[in-house]
């Protein structure tokens, strides 16, 4: 069993606030009536927070990969999703980014850029995330 810590990258930091932000300046300077514009304004900033605020909570913050190759982690919210499927997303040596479902939990989004981790442990992630594969169920056939 290894466990591998995911912290929030400097970069994810500060671009998944920032983005919302110069969304809504951006759409606050568009040719179109002052009360849409600060509509729309307000409205783009307000769904970014949010959207920033629950990737906060539900974000992965440990991985574990287990000696017969079943992936868990844990949430930032204290819960643990086990791995029941892994949909497809972007696998290479300087990012890896891909929505993790199962469990209790349905599913959150695991992305991994390169350097926030070491390269080592990056490179066991990439290999259990392409070799996962589920947990097969009790076949029931002698009842």
């Amino acid at each position: 069993m290894h466990t591998i810590p995911l912290p929030l990258s400097r970069g994810l930091a500060l671009s998944g606030p920032g983005l919302p932000f110069c969304a809504g300046a951006l759409s606050f300077f568009c040719q179109i009536a002052w009360p849409w514009r600060l509509a729309l304004a307000c409205t783009v900033i307000l769904a970014g927070a949010l959207f920033w605020r629950r990737y906060l909570r539900r974000r992965p913050v440990s991985l574990t990969i287990d000696a017969d190759g079943r992936l868990w982690c844990m949430l930032a919210n204290g819960q643990r999703l086990d791995v029941a499927r892994i949909l497809p997303g972007i696998i290479r040596p300087c990012v890896l980014c891909c929505r993790l479902e199962g469990g209790v939990v349905k599913r959150c989004d695991l992305l991994i850029p390169g350097g926030s981790i070491p390269q080592s442990a990056h490179r066991a992630v990439r290999r259990a995330v392409i070799g996962f594969r589920p947990a097969q169920p009790a076949d029931r056939r002698g009842t």
